[in-house]
């Protein structure tokens, strides 16, 4: 496991599902690093594992083989949005 310290808040990489799995139920989002698009990110929502996807919807997460034998896995945090009135 190797830390990253490029991002502003570091994240954890080269985890297997199981390690990624307790940090989804924890409450963290968690990719793997062969999925190039870094907006795909598996997250729990009302009880269930969804994949957020690039436009924006969550969707149920059908778990590959890949998904599961894969230690390519990272948490990432997501940044925040500012509130509107600190925008303008």
């Amino acid at each position: 496991m190797e830390e990253i310290k490029q991002s502003p808040r570091p994240m954890l990489v080269g985890l297997d599902f199981p390690m990624a799995l307790k940090a989804i139920i924890d409450g963290k989002t968690a990719t793997k690093m062969e999925w190039a698009n870094k907006e795909i990110y598996g997250v729990l929502k009302d009880g269930f594992l969804m994949l957020h996807k690039a436009d924006g919807k969550d969707y149920q997460w059908l778990l590959s083989e890949a998904d599961l034998m894969g230690h390519d896995w990272r948490i990432i945090e997501l940044p925040t949005e500012l509130p509107i009135d600190v925008i303008n």
